[in-house]
């Protein structure tokens, strides 16, 4: 789950992929987001710097910064998602064979 959970490059739906390879990339976006909300919520829409996938920084608006997040948690949550279908499969399997048998590498 971990491994698909780090995609590498994240599609924004900005034209544009984002880096999402560990937990510092995680925590980066979800940092930027915080800073995103609170400036949506002063009314200041000044840009937020990012850096893509492709080390191009962008001046984000706080709305683009949130569909970034949005991007990220919907990626997360499908993963999670597809791994609780594996481990319910896993469960299911009744001799090792069986689980020895099984494709964790599909359904992703």
């Amino acid at each position: 789950r971990d491994q698909k959970r780090y995609p590498t490059a994240l599609v924004t739906g900005l034209g544009w992929n984002a880096d999402l390879r560990d937990d510092t990339d995680e925590k980066n976006i979800r940092g930027k987001v915080m800073l995103a909300l609170s400036r949506q919520i002063d009314s200041n829409t000044s840009a937020i710097e990012f850096m893509g996938a492709d080390n191009e920084a962008r001046d984000l608006t706080p709305a683009q910064m949130v569909t970034v997040g949005r991007a990220m948690d919907t990626h997360i949550t499908g993963v999670y998602a597809r791994s609780w279908v594996h481990k319910s499969a896993i469960a299911a399997l009744t001799t090792a064979a069986a689980v020895d048998a099984y494709d964790i590498t599909t359904g992703w």
